[in-house]
């Protein structure tokens, strides 16, 4: 088991047959890496009508990349709309659409990383801008809120194998130290429950890898996510920091433009380093970049970086989803099932290793 993944192979028998030899190939499942199936978490109402403020991805999209050799689909989706009430039971229809699109995924031969995309809040406003920092003085929604819907989710999917727990998306503006408590915390209620998957941990100030080993996200000014999960463990030994990392001037990937050919390698690299020195994993659940030769470039040196540090796991770019229309970051196939110029891109790195 490396990274949640599972690989096989089939050893090579020599077979005679009429003075032919016969060999099994070597067989192996596709890599962590993919794309992230967004739309489940769009709008601003809560809990929100099926296909008009939000939708499920469309399985002809998970096909088309699994086709590919695609083999990491992350599934972003709101905790107020699977859970309405804080410490409640889940709600049995977005439920089932998270479900049918897991199994879609898995019957792909996927991975479905399933992500609360909420920011570490929840709200009860009614408007997912009303959301509560978990655990915040002051905040309605505690810390045993957040644990209640780990133990729901993970009780639920703990007999698959195929699906990987992103525990959190981009927690930001908060104590990093409080987050860092949070998700130690949180893991242990993950593994009570008997699951054994990969549970991919973010940090704080957006989960930013180029602002990794920086105190200035901390709201108390004191500790970089560096410093805050030094000493990060996993009853079940098998989790890694999910990182983000975009490659416009302001790392928020809300431009086009790529600050020049080596922006990804840059900001990974201190990072890479913590990693190797704690021999912690990481994976990256968001990056991209706008279709021009230097964010071409830029992602090529970056994804060849991080294939040569195997601390890196997987990645996910953002995004695929049906609701994405022209966007510069927009991965979704075209209506005639050709694909955009970036997966291109990206499937120049999508040979694994086989591990026996």
């Amino acid at each position: 088991l490396f990274g949640g993944l599972k690989f096989s192979s089939v050893p090579f028998y020599p077979t005679f047959v009429a003075m032919r030899v016969f060999l099994l190939p070597v067989c192996a499942a596709l890599p962590l890496k993919g794309v992230s199936e967004s739309c489940a978490e769009f709008g601003q109402s809560l809990p929100g009508a099926l296909d008009k403020d939000y939708t499920w991805p469309n399985p002809t999209s998970i096909q088309h990349f699994a086709g590919k050799g695609f083999g990491a689909f992350r599934v972003p989706f709101l905790w107020e709309r699977l859970q309405p009430k804080l410490q409640g039971e889940l709600d049995a229809t977005y439920l089932k659409g998270l479900e049918d699109t897991v199994s879609t995924i898995v019957s792909a031969g996927g991975k479905a990383i399933i992500d609360p995309h909420n920011y570490a809040r929840y709200s009860t406003t009614g408007q997912v801008s009303g959301g509560q920092v978990i655990g915040a003085d002051g905040s309605s929604v505690s810390i045993a809120d957040f644990q209640d819907l780990w133990k729901r989710l993970a009780s639920h999917f703990a007999s698959n194998d195929d699906v990987i727990f992103a525990m959190m998306n981009e927690p930001n503006t908060m104590s990093t130290g409080l987050w860092a408590s949070i998700a130690q915390t949180t893991i242990k209620i993950i593994r009570n429950t008997g699951a054994k998957q990969l549970v991919l941990i973010p940090g704080n100030g957006w989960t930013g890898a180029w602002s990794w080993m920086q105190s200035w996200p901390d709201s108390e000014g004191k500790l970089s996510n560096g410093d805050a999960f030094a000493s990060f463990s996993d009853p079940g030994n098998n989790f890694a920091f999910e990182m983000h990392q975009y490659l416009d001037s302001d790392h928020s990937g809300t431009h086009d433009a790529c600050t020049g050919t080596s922006a990804g390698v840059d900001a990974l690299t201190a990072v890479t380093e913590w990693l190797e020195a704690h021999k912690f994993r990481a994976f990256l659940g968001e990056f991209a970049g706008g279709n021009n030769d230097q964010c071409s470039q830029a992602v090529d040196n970056m994804l060849s970086y991080m294939e040569q540090h195997p601390a890196w796991i997987g990645w996910t770019w953002w995004a695929a989803g049906p609701w994405w229309g022209s966007s510069w970051s927009s991965v979704e196939p075209n209506a005639d099932g050709s694909d955009k110029p970036q997966v291109a891109w990206l499937e120049k790195h999508l040979q694994s290793a086989v591990v026996v």
